[in-house]
């Protein structure tokens, strides 16, 4: 989804039949499960399923787009043997155009791959950004708890307290902070429940910086570089399945819907038509023989030492 777009349930363009944008709306929400990636672009287009207009269309097809040129991605889970449970935990302030409401999001990893997310709009209107971060975090250490007594039952207990990492030290000073006073009297008191855990010591709120805050892809569009960064945080395979291609000069090769063409020392790709752009700037051109690696799950190509998106 396009980083900064705001989606209104008025919309634009024309109307849209409801069943057929309920059928694809639908069918996106089972990849949910073991997209990551998906949850906040779907549940976003899932509020505006009551009367679609040709835009929210547009958003849906977009979202479409994106899963057909990352059909070979997902978490990879690797072995481990860290069995600790480790959450991220952040919100947006007032997403929601209309209602003005913000959005939840959080993820639980457990040694090197993500297993547990969710985004979430949130019940209530938040009157300051840290506000929603402790909202947040509310919810995700009610799933923290369930976790755990999850992993108990597995064999797996959590010895140690669970770390959930929030961006807002604002958020973490209400949360460890027992005493109730005018910036927080007007919160419900189900949101205050995270207290009695951090007191317990079954929940540890520690800070980290907002370029390294996994769950900020639950909560907002990003761009395409903070994505990708944030879905390697979670498990996604940093190079995916490398295939080794040679080719002479002028020899074309395909691989998985891509074109790949070898000609005076770089290598064109039918991409190029798209996005007009060179894919490649410096090689030796006196070698005749060139050695290409295509990633498929980041759609780049290699050649020799440079590298380029496609």
């Amino acid at each position: 989804m396009e980083e900064r777009l705001k989606l209104t349930r008025e919309g634009s363009g024309a109307d849209v039949n409801p069943t057929y944008f309920k059928r694809i709306v639908g069918s996106l929400r089972y990849l949910t499960s073991t997209r990551p990636d998906l949850v906040y672009s779907v549940g976003l287009v899932s509020r505006l399923m009551e009367s679609p207009k040709q835009s929210h269309l547009q958003a849906a097809k977009r979202i479409l787009r994106y899963i057909k040129g990352t059909l070979d991605e997902g978490v990879f889970y690797s072995s481990s043997n860290d069995f600790q449970l480790v959450g991220f935990t952040d919100s947006d302030w007032g997403g929601d155009v209309g209602e003005r409401k913000s959005t939840s999001g959080y993820v639980f990893s457990l040694g090197n791959g993500a297993f547990s997310w969710s985004s979430k709009k949130q019940q209530v209107v938040a009157l300051s950004t840290a506000e929603a971060e402790y909202i947040a975090a509310a919810y995700c250490a009610t799933q923290a708890i369930w976790l755990r007594q999850l992993l108990r039952e597995l064999q797996l207990e959590q010895m140690k307290p669970t770390v959930i990492k929030c961006d807002n030290k604002s958020a973490i000073a209400l949360a460890e902070n027992p005493v109730f006073h005018g910036r927080s009297k007007h919160i419900d008191i189900k949101y205050h429940f995270i207290r009695a855990l951090v007191k317990s010591g079954e929940i540890v709120l520690e800070f980290c910086k907002s370029e390294d805050q996994v769950a900020d892809m639950f909560t907002k569009p990003l761009k395409a570089d903070t994505l990708f960064k944030l879905k390697r945080m979670i498990g996604w395979p940093r190079s995916g399945l490398i295939q080794t291609l040679s080719c002479n000069d002028g020899e074309e090769k395909g691989y998985n819907g891509i074109n790949i063409v070898v000609h005076g020392g770089k290598a064109v790709t039918d991409h190029e038509l798209i996005h007009k752009q060179a894919v490649w700037r410096r090689h030796n051109s006196t070698r005749r023989r060139h050695t290409i690696l295509v990633e498929p799950s980041s759609r780049l190509v290699r050649v020799g030492s440079a590298r380029a998106s496609c």
